[in-house]
């Protein structure tokens, strides 16, 4: 009796019947986890247009942005169908659950701190929470911890979500902070009484951890994420892709392997 296929060759055989860039990674369909290779942003520089990298051009509705919009490595533009976006979203709903804010709890204030490089992806999570009826700004760091609390003074947040690097992410009474990570970097910001949200130039918003910990946290039932067995580097995969595949994508960092949510 043939046992059914594991979530990762299941995404890895779909990958290969109906994206061309896995059709040419391996000359036929893999059979066996084995068969599937670890990849990076270098395998994608052979490809010859985004659309040998999507199931179906006709149904691209959105561009995920990258963390740093000066220094990003992916060569190709990342799209999203609808699908993908409510995915996309339901991930973000959870790090919002594991703020404490349920479903039915809404209208809190967000200040999102962000400097020139992470300006795009601050609107995007601006976005994504108004998605969810909550209300948020976004303030440009200076460098000076004097104007950014003279700016929390000035909005009242409930909620500090910090994008911009080298910000002093001392604790501010009464306010829950957030630090945002970029996946395919190591951080440099300290986790000490911050939770954090991390964000992926190819995957938009991947996860969360508590503070104290770099104990990430992410739906299983959209990624699969492992450990490469020489470099120690963690690879990523799309379970449940609706249009843009990530079979074994390297993140180019390490993430402790997390617990996953039910």
């Amino acid at each position: 009796m043939t046992s059914a296929p594991s979530s990762l060759l299941n995404a890895a055989q779909r990958a290969w019947q109906q994206v061309a860039f896995h059709q040419n990674l391996l000359p036929h369909i893999p059979q066996s986890e084995t068969e599937v290779p670890f990849i990076t942003d270098a395998d994608f520089f052979n490809t010859n247009g985004l659309e040998n990298l999507i199931t179906d051009p006709s149904a691209v509705s959105w561009v995920i942005l990258p963390f740093n919009r000066t220094g990003k490595r992916f060569p190709f533009a990342v799209v999203e169908d609808e699908q993908d976006q409510e995915n996309r979203q339901k991930r973000f709903c959870l790090a919002l659950s594991a703020l404490g804010l349920s479903e039915n709890q809404s209208d809190h204030r967000f200040l999102l701190v962000a400097d020139d490089a992470t300006g795009p992806v601050a609107c995007e999570l601006c976005s994504a929470i108004s998605w969810e009826k909550h209300q948020a700004s976004i303030i440009y760091w200076t460098g000076h911890l004097e104007h950014l609390k003279a700016d929390i003074s000035a909005f009242d947040p409930q909620i500090l979500v910090i994008l911009a690097k080298n910000v002093t992410t001392e604790t501010i009474p009464g306010i829950l902070t957030v630090c945002v990570e970029q996946a395919e970097n190591q951080p440099d910001l300290s986790v000490e009484n911050v939770y954090g949200w991390l964000y992926s130039d190819q995957l938009g918003f991947i996860g969360h951890r508590p503070p104290n910990s770099q104990t990430w946290q992410w739906d299983k039932d959209q990624f699969l994420v492992e450990t490469h067995p020489y470099s120690k580097l963690s690879h990523i995969t799309t379970l449940n892709f609706s249009l843009m595949p990530f079979i074994r994508y390297g993140l180019g960092r390490t993430l402790n392997k997390g617990t996953s949510n039910p």
